[in-house]
């Protein structure tokens, strides 16, 4: 087959689904949300360490004012039931919504500010594209290749990637070098809560209908 003939079309998203929805919450909480299996290498664990972090930052938001929500099935229950105590003592509440339909996923976007994905290991991480197209902010581990097609495929977007800690194998971290990655997370965080600025990423071309028109053309 020629070459030229050939395009990689990549993965697109359900834009019938995943768009902006009505005006957020205007009751002073901040949501952030993570989608994804409840596990450590999804760096959920680094994630509810880096709140106790943030909230010892100066101007940190007081308990009322922040909301941490996890969608998603737990893969070990033992891993999960120590999840679950971690949230227990975070200084932030931490709600499990367990695993959501894409429509029930799509109105828990819509109605948070920002979309966290602290995860060791991922290849195009499609929740991030269905986050930014319903609007949301974006804190995410900086996952070799990913910035780079994100910034072609969806520009415009407020993605804040946080710098990976040093990793031996694919998907394990260096334990000794979490508190440092943990630390980075907490600052963006921080800096996407504080920001008033709205960016609306184009996500048009990698929408289904956007890479049917490209095939097509």
């Amino acid at each position: 087959v020629d070459p030229q003939k050939i395009e990689t079309v990549g993965m697109g998203y359900n834009s019938q689904i995943f768009r902006p929805g009505k005006e957020k919450k205007e009751d002073g909480v901040t949501r952030i949300v993570f989608a994804g299996k409840i596990a450590e290498k999804k760096g959920v664990t680094s994630l509810l360490r880096s709140l106790s972090v943030l909230a010892e930052r100066e101007g940190a938001l007081r308990r009322e004012e922040l909301l941490i929500q996890l969608a998603g099935s737990a893969g070990n229950q033992q891993e999960f039931r120590q999840i679950c105590e971690m949230a227990a003592e975070c200084p932030y509440e931490v709600r499990f919504l367990g695993r959501l339909s894409q429509p029930e996923l799509a109105l828990i976007y819509q109605s948070s500010e920002i979309f966290v994905l602290p995860s060791f290991f991922d290849g195009l991480p499609l929740t991030v594209i269905e986050a930014l197209a319903c609007g949301n902010r974006v804190v995410m581990s900086d996952l070799p290749g990913v910035k780079e097609w994100l910034f072609s495929s969806a520009p415009g977007g407020d993605i804040r990637f946080v710098e990976m800690p040093q990793m031996r194998n694919t998907d394990e971290p260096v334990p000794e070098t979490l508190p440092e990655f943990e630390e980075r997370l907490a600052d963006a965080l921080l800096g996407s809560i504080r920001t008033k600025e709205r960016k609306s990423a184009d996500v048009s071309r990698i929408s289904w209908e956007g890479i049917g028109a490209r095939v097509l053309a």
